[in-house]
């Protein structure tokens, strides 16, 4: 009865495997094609399957890593879309939740994902992905420290948000000047300066130069809203920067 299930879970996982080789190729060849086309629309394995991460693993024969590996290039080929950055990532929570449930301690699927929704204006999501990475990954500061940012920069929960840039402050391995920003958090007032520090902090930490060029955008427009202010210069903030901006502060 063993050897019957074994061959089995065998026979599926070779179904499995040719089925997603096939979808590889066919997202790939698609996106390439819908990108030439001008089309807005990740055409990837994702959009017409219902597969989840519980089915992968009970047919993977320990292979999650390489399925998340997989699911990851599809998170690297939505960050990397301007039109798709445009549409505000339609895709990327569900792509990056199905990574880091395949493989638990892929630490930098939580960071990116973390970072780049809540500047994407879904801060909500980004946090949950984040949680998770502080349930499998609690010794890492950076995502206690990322939930406090969306926390801060996109809710407006102050009172959350110390609550996680405390937790990161504490974790072992965080820089000395956390505690700095944790002190000016307390204060309990939002500032284009506050904003500035958490995402010059998140800029001096991060190596990916797509997500660091993301930041630096947001960066330049607070401090140009800085610069307009103490020149009392009246102004329409474009479209395009009204994302980058601290949302107003909110105590609900």
């Amino acid at each position: 009865m063993k050897s019957y299930f074994y061959l089995l879970k065998k026979s599926m996982l070779l179904l499995f495997s040719l089925f997603l080789v096939y979808t590889i190729f066919f997202s790939f060849s698609k996106i390439n094609y819908a990108q030439k086309q001008a089309n807005n629309k990740l055409l990837t394995f994702l959009k017409y399957s219902s597969i989840k991460p519980e089915f992968i693993k009970f047919v993977d024969l320990n292979f999650n890593t390489l399925f998340s590996d997989y699911f990851w290039t599809l998170f690297v080929q939505e960050a990397s879309s301007d039109k798709l950055a445009y549409m505000h990532y339609p895709y990327m929570y569900k792509i990056s939740l199905i990574t880091v449930k395949l493989n638990k301690r892929f630490n930098y699927a939580y960071q990116a994902s973390g970072t780049l929704l809540g500047l994407a204006g879904k801060p909500k999501r980004a946090i949950k992905i984040l949680k998770l990475g502080l349930r499998h990954m609690g010794t890492n500061w950076n995502i206690p420290f990322l939930i406090s940012f969306n926390y801060f920069y996109n809710l407006g929960n102050y009172a959350k948000a110390a609550h996680y840039l405390k937790f990161a402050v504490n974790t072992k391995g965080s820089p000395k000047y956390l505690e700095f920003l944790y002190i000016k958090l307390l204060n309990n007032s939002q500032n284009f300066n506050k904003a500035k520090l958490f995402l010059e902090t998140m800029y001096k930490n991060n190596k990916n130069p797509l997500i660091r060029h993301i930041i630096k955008v947001r960066i330049d427009a607070i401090n140009r809203e800085i610069y307009l202010k103490s020149k009392k210069i009246k102004y329409k903030i474009p479209y395009s920067l009204k994302l980058f901006l601290p949302k107003k502060a909110s105590n609900k």
